[in-house]
């Protein structure tokens, strides 16, 4: 029961910090605008979103790292059947992380280039 209270918390958690987000894009966007007025707002903007973007890079990097070695790991080293299918979860796991994170690339990406 804990459990389900706790992914149930993770996901609102998720939800609200998506919903911020997007709430910044639009300011973002906005601020794009009406540049003049509020340079330096709109610098802190562009930080943040080059921080996100570079984070984001390295979280991806990362985990095509994790993919590449349990490709290897599940092709060289003689496991049991039980052991090859956790490794193919873990890799659809890392597969939607990275899904994620090439979307998440592609909005700031996009957002920038505005």
């Amino acid at each position: 029961m804990q459990v389900a209270c706790n992914d149930i918390l993770q996901q609102q958690v998720l939800n609200e910090i998506t919903k911020r987000e997007k709430i910044l894009r639009n300011e973002y966007r906005q601020l794009k605008k009406e540049s003049p007025e509020n340079q330096s707002v709109l610098d802190d903007y562009k930080q943040y979103y080059n921080q996100k973007f570079d984070e984001t890079s390295h979280q991806h990097i990362a985990l095509q790292q994790i993919t590449n070695y349990l490709d290897t790991l599940s092709e060289d080293i003689l496991l049991t059947n039980e052991q090859l299918n956790e490794i193919k979860q873990d890799q659809k796991q890392v597969l939607k992380k990275l899904t994620l994170i090439n979307r998440e690339l592609e909005r700031i990406t996009k957002l920038n280039s505005e």
